[in-house]
């Protein structure tokens, strides 16, 4: 290891810790689980409450939809992200994992890739609920800035989630506090992914100006918490 250079060594301990983190959530799959079917309630919920405005095609009909999806998404969120250092608190390894030599912006590096992976993992089925119950209209040209838009707001919506996961681990009310603190901050990004998935869903393509100024905002916003959340993790993790 002396003479390893630092980024491949900060690389194999943020490949490590994601690698145990992807292997202890799928094996007891309780997190994925409850994520799924929390979300997918609600949008049964909300598809069997609304019927008219699920199967139309007009356009606020098509923001009511994107926005019940993004609420799905957050709240199943909230309850994946309680989980991020579950299985260090449940084993009191919490202390150990940080005095491993790591430093600990490549833990949060780490911890937010495991996070983000579980939650793109949850949309898929999501996405598909929502075409079923909605008659959302995702294919052809349509799909690529769908993704691209799912991605981006969920790389944002992580990172924060991420971060405050981190700072509520050590409370007994995380389950309260988390999302408390985290959509607040988090409200921007899913706003702005509500108004780029109405709008796609409407037939616009990315290169509209009434979406590129949402895109460009959650661009802005994903570089701002990563870089803000990446610094601040270790003051945080230590409190």
């Amino acid at each position: 290891m002396n003479g390893t250079p630092p980024s491949v060594a900060a690389l194999r301990a943020i490949r490590a810790v994601l690698l145990k983190d992807l292997r202890t959530g799928w094996r007891a799959r309780t997190s994925l689980v409850a994520m799924l079917l929390f979300a997918a309630l609600m949008l049964t919920v909300f598809a069997l409450a609304l019927p008219e405005a699920s199967w139309s095609n007009e356009p606020s009909s098509r923001r009511l939809s994107a926005g019940i999806l993004w609420v799905a998404i957050a709240f199943g969120g909230v309850l994946g992200l309680n989980q991020t250092f579950a299985a260090e608190r449940e084993g009191n390894t919490i202390e150990g994992l940080l005095l491993t030599p790591i430093d600990r912006g490549h833990l949060y590096i780490a911890k937010f890739l495991a996070n983000l992976v579980f939650l793109l993992g949850v949309e898929i089925p999501l996405t598909a609920l929502h075409v079923l119950f909605f008659n959302a209209e995702i294919g052809g040209a349509r799909f690529v800035p769908y993704l691209v838009v799912l991605v981006l707001g969920t790389v944002g919506f992580t990172a924060s989630g991420t971060l405050f996961a981190a700072m509520s681990s050590s409370t007994r009310s995380r389950e309260v506090l988390l999302p408390l603190i985290l959509l607040p901050i988090a409200t921007p990004i899913l706003l702005a992914g509500i108004e780029c998935t109405a709008t796609i869903l409407e037939g616009y393509s990315l290169t509209d100006l009434d979406v590129v100024k949402w895109v460009k905002l959650m661009v802005v916003f994903d570089i701002v918490n990563l870089m803000a959340s990446f610094l601040t993790f270790e003051f945080l993790v230590e409190e």
